[in-house]
């Protein structure tokens, strides 16, 4: 890979942190702002992955069974203290998650936790 010099301007107070650092044999400056860096991009990329991943995911959508109709009116879902006329519900939500678990046994559990810690910490701020 061809390196390129950058000049960051930064802030006194954060060089005189670093040079102090730096003298306590931590590490160069230059490393320091290589490691920091390096751990930012590693970063966006892990979540720019598991973004793309997840976006895939939604926009393949999932077979909820009614072949894009249901099978109740408006006014029976916004009807206050009544629930749809449909008897087998529980039924087909049960299909349904176990429909998504399928879907999901795909991933190892690395990659699982790795998105979840991931969606946790949202995206870096700068």
């Amino acid at each position: 890979m061809k390196r390129t010099n950058a000049n960051p301007a930064l802030h006194g107070a954060i060089v005189k942190r670093a040079k102090v650092m730096a003298a306590d044999g931590a590490a160069s400056i230059f490393a320091m702002l290589k490691h920091s860096l390096d751990k930012y991009l590693g970063d966006r990329r892990g979540h720019n992955t598991t973004y793309q991943r997840q976006s895939a995911g939604l926009s393949r959508g999932l077979d909820l069974g009614t072949k894009g109709k249901g099978r109740w009116s408006r006014e029976q879902l916004h009807d206050r203290g009544g629930k749809p006329e449909e008897p087998d519900v529980v039924d087909r939500y049960d299909r349904l998650v176990e429909r998504m678990a399928a879907n999901n046994e795909s991933y190892s559990e690395q990659e699982v936790a790795a998105d979840v810690s991931k969606a946790r910490q949202g995206p870096r701020s700068r």
